[in-house]
Formats: structure tokens, C-alpha cells, sequence
């Protein structure tokens, strides 16, 4: 992957749509028009069925699409078959994908109710290489569960995470060639969090969010969870911001273990939650460990308790430390 990307090659993008078209509108201006470096060419939009409008939609942008029409005739299902509807377009998705350029060494997926930062396309490719270079390290994300406005702010940071994010993701091909054959039924993102798919390897995301979720009615979701968990996400819009090219290699995972271990023993230790209304959840922790960034100069590290993990340091119960930044 590192060379393919160093010789300035592209990465397939493949979009995931159904029946939308005003979703999907949205998406594609902010993918084709705000992000850096899209080129058309290498771009697929997959859709499940053939609702005339969403493939308008396509047609307008003049994108290559592929629909996905035969099978398991789910798309007529009933309304809770929609875990089985979408992982059945994603296993047609990866494949259609990984076909549209057979050179590219991973594709990144995306559904059609996202937003993006205009540097989402060189996060993966700046930061890519470490999925090869780290075999310690599963997939790739653009997201950050715990990406909330307040509590983000370092634009440069990568972070790692046991629970798989999602939500603009990039998928390895040699990891495709692992997962594909048992890829499952339903549910297939819970499915991608189980230990037997993962093999303790983590995900890599960045502590600012490169990807925005807006799509408050779908399968999964409405206008309450929306507004509970994606509607503060503070994805960067900030169109000078420019990737090093090395920020990949904090993300590896001697050098990642060995600043987070200095980061919360180098940290103070606090006797009262009295000034955290909020804390993270299992979502985006690794090895038992949160951060976020509190009051924009504080970022606060959590350990949960229980955990196996090596940053315990003896202690017993929960951990609530916090690192000071000037």
C-alpha cells in the first residue's frame, strides 16, 4: 500500500446507496466538491435496487454505479430485515469494489448520509501505511465515537481503538480476502467487533473526525439517537489544515503504547468526578483506555475498571487522571 500511494496512485471509493436521493445528493457535493483529490474516475457507487431517483442522482454526478438487483430478495422484505439487506449489499459492495480497480490495495467505504472534511481523502492517504507496516492494526476509520466538539482538538492525532468505528472506513484488500468468504448474514458490523474477526488487532482513527454523519432517519436511526450521539461530532472543516505524512507512524504500536503509558503515569491522579458530566463509553477506548480533551487544555485519560490492560499501574477501581497541555 505505501508505495502505490507514495507513487501517487488512487484508492477506489465506493458509496453505498438504496433509496435516498436526497441524502445521497448531499454526500456526493460534499465528496466531489469540498474534499481534495477525488477524481471521478475513481469513485463507485453501489446501489441496492433500482429506485429510479437515487439513480438519477448517480447519473447527474456522472459516476460509474453498479446496482444490486438479484439474490436474496430482501430488498422486499419486511422492515426488520434491514440488518440483513445491508450486510448482504456490503459483502455485493466489497466485491464490486475490489473488481473496479483490481491495482488498488484497499477501498474505502462510504454510505450515502455523510458529510466530509476536506482533507478525508489524504487522512487515508497520508496515514494508510500503517495498516501494513503495523500488523497489530485491523482496519482504518475516519470517524471518532467520542468525537464530540468540546472534547477534540489535536488535528494531527491518530488514535487506536479495540471497537471497530465504521462510518467512512477503509478496508484493506488483503483483509477483504480474509474476512470475505464468511462475511456475514446480518448484522455485519457487530460482527467485524467480534474477537474471532478482529484477532486483537486495532482500528485507527483520528482524535478529530473526518467524516459527519446526517443522516437522521435511516434502518438504524431516528431523530433522537441522532441528536444524542452525532449531531455535536466536531469533524475538521478547516480547508488549510495539511497532513505531514508521518503522523502514521505514532499510530504504530510500540510508539503509541509507549506515549499513552508516559501520558497517564506522567498525569494527576483526580479524587473526585465532580466536574465530569460526561465521560467517554466503550466506544473508541483501547486496552481499557479513554481520552478526550476537557475545558479545551485538559486531556483526560480513563481507565476503566476491571481492565486487563497494562495501565492499571496497581491501582485499584477506576482511574480518573488529567494531563496538562500548555
Amino acid at each position: 500500500m505505501r508505495a502505490y500511494l507514495e507513487g501517487g496512485k488512487k484508492l477506489t471509493i465506493i458509496v453505498l446507496a438504496c433509496n435516498r436521493p436526497e441524502y445521497l445528493t448531499r454526500t456526493l457535493n460534499s465528496l466531489m466538491m469540498d474534499v481534495r483529490g477525488v477524481r471521478t474516475e475513481d469513485v463507485l457507487v453501489v446501489q441496492d435496487g433500482k429506485h429510479a431517483e437515487t439513480q438519477k442522482v448517480i447519473e447527474d454526478f456522472g459516476l460509474n454505479f453498479v446496482q444490486n438487483t438479484g439474490g436474496t430478495n430482501l430488498r422486499r422484505g419486511a422492515v426488520n430485515d434491514g440488518a440483513a439487506r445491508i450486510a448482504t449489499h456490503y459483502k455485493f459492495a466489497f466485491g464490486k469494489g475490489f473488481e473496479h480497480n483490481p491495482a488498488s490495495p484497499a477501498v474505502i467505504v462510504l454510505e450515502d448520509d455523510f458529510l466530509f472534511s476536506p482533507d478525508f481523502l489524504e487522512y487515508f492517504e497520508n496515514n494508510g501505511p500503517v495498516l501494513e507496516e503495523d500488523p497489530t492494526t485491523f482496519i482504518m476509520s475516519a470517524w471518532n465515537d467520542n468525537g464530540n466538539e468540546v472534547h477534540v482538538k489535536d488535528r494531527n492525532k491518530l488514535l487506536r481503538t479495540d471497537y471497530f468505528p465504521g462510518l467512512g472506513w477503509m478496508m484493506p484488500r488483503a483483509l477483504w480476502s480474509e474476512l470475505g468468504a464468511s462475511w456475514p448474514s446480518t448484522h455485519w458490523d457487530h460482527w467485524m467487533r467480534d474477537p474471532l474477526r478482529h484477532k486483537g488487532r486495532s482500528c485507527v482513527f483520528p482524535e478529530v473526525p473526518r467524516s459527519y454523519h446526517i443522516g437522521v432517519k435511516g434502518t438504524f436511526m431516528d431523530d433522537f439517537h441522532h441528536k444524542a450521539y452525532f449531531a455535536d461530532i466536531g469533524y475538521n472543516k478547516d480547508e488549510n489544515f495539511n497532513w505531514r505524512g508521518d503522523e502514521w507512524r505514532g499510530a504504530v504500536k510500540e510508539a503509541y503504547d509507549r506515549d499513552l503509558k508516559e501520558g497517564i503515569y506522567g498525569a494527576k491522579e483526580l479524587g473526585s468526578l465532580a466536574d465530569f458530566e460526561n465521560s467517554s463509553g466503550e466506544r473508541g477506548g483501547y486496552m481499557g483506555v479513554h481520552g478526550f480533551w476537557w475545558k479545551n487544555d485538559n486531556y483526560v485519560y480513563i481507565i476503566n475498571e476491571g481492565e486487563p490492560g497494562q495501565f492499571k499501574g496497581g491501582r485499584t477501581g477506576k482511574l480518573w487522571a488529567v494531563s496538562e497541555f500548555r
